[in-house]
């Protein structure tokens, strides 16, 4: 009697063992997957990359960027940067988006290039000054006879940002960092 009541209650604390462990591994499992959508999250923000939630909280390629938008923050980045290394190109972020795991089988949303999460932390920090920039390039876009910068072409985007910092009233991108 005494070894069954013993069998019994190290059945009831194995089974106890075994479902504490299952809880915590899924807990532990959901806990990754939430920091998981939301790195992801915040790094297509940054790249300009918009969709139902669903979208915005997973991988997703460079073709979901919407690029005019994106060159004005990345030239809002860059502005005052002139240490080439610090700086990040359009060409950059295509090419980390490129993969979602790097060549080790890691998620590169875990180990970005230095300049990528350098910028990601930039923009989530500054990104009103850059909607602030691209307030003025929009003014001076309809002064020019053209709706809103996010409206036109990545290319047509580029000439005239050539063209605004050549314009009396080109007020450069403020940086505080």
């Amino acid at each position: 009697m005494k070894k069954k009541i013993i069998f019994i209650g190290m059945a009831i604390i194995a089974i106890f063992s075994v479902i504490s462990f299952y809880i915590y591994q899924t807990k532990k499992s959901e806990e990754k997957k939430s920091r998981i959508a939301y790195l992801y999250e915040l790094q297509n923000e940054a790249f300009e990359i918009h969709g139902i939630y669903e979208e915005r909280c997973c991988f997703q390629t460079s073709e979901k960027i919407d690029l005019s938008m994106l060159v004005v923050d990345l030239y809002a980045y860059n502005y005052n940067r002139s240490d080439e290394q610090l700086r990040l190109s359009l060409e950059e972020i295509i090419d980390y988006l490129g993969d979602e795991y790097s060549s080790n089988g890691k998620l590169r949303v875990f180990s970005r290039p230095e300049n990528v999460e350098n910028y990601i932390v930039w923009f989530l920090n500054y990104k009103d000054k850059t909607r602030d920039f691209g307030r003025g390039l929009n003014a001076f876009l309809q002064k020019q006879g053209y709706e809103f910068y996010d409206d036109l072409s990545y290319n047509d985007v580029i000439e005239l940002l050539k063209e605004y910092e050549k314009d009396s009233e080109y007020v450069p991108p403020r940086q505080d960092n």
